[in-house]
């Protein structure tokens, strides 16, 4: 009886300890794009823009002063669908992307290349 209590505490200890590992953030770019980034470059267009875990996008436009909310979607491992609306217009877009922990590349169907840094 006493070896199968020691079995079963050595068992939570285990799995208490592989938790902290398992909870790390993942590496795929569905999650490491999740943030707010701003431009490498301030002289790009000085945009701001936030991916949020449940799909949705803000660009804030400051040179404009327009902000515009929009949804995307992975449609592959590095391609992203940017959908957003513009009064009643519905704007598509698709866009390679590179994303890590810190830098952000989206590079759009003409192959124009936009480089973000993690803000948040």
């Amino acid at each position: 009886m006493r070896a199968l209590s020691l079995f079963g505490t050595t068992c939570l200890v285990l799995i208490l300890l592989a938790a902290p590992g398992s909870a790390e953030k993942s590496d795929q770019a569905k999650d490491l794009i999740v943030g707010k980034w701003e431009p490498v470059k301030k002289n790009d267009q000085d945009v701001t823009l936030e991916f949020k875990k449940d799909g949705t996008l803000k660009v804030d436009v400051k040179k404009q002063g327009v902000a515009l909310d929009g949804k995307y979607k992975f449609t592959k491992d590095d391609e992203i669908e940017v959908t957003s609306k513009e009064g009643e217009k519905e704007r598509k877009e698709t866009n390679k992307v590179t994303v890590t922990k810190e830098q952000l590349t989206l590079k759009d169907e003409k192959g124009k290349e936009m480089k973000f840094k993690r803000k948040s």
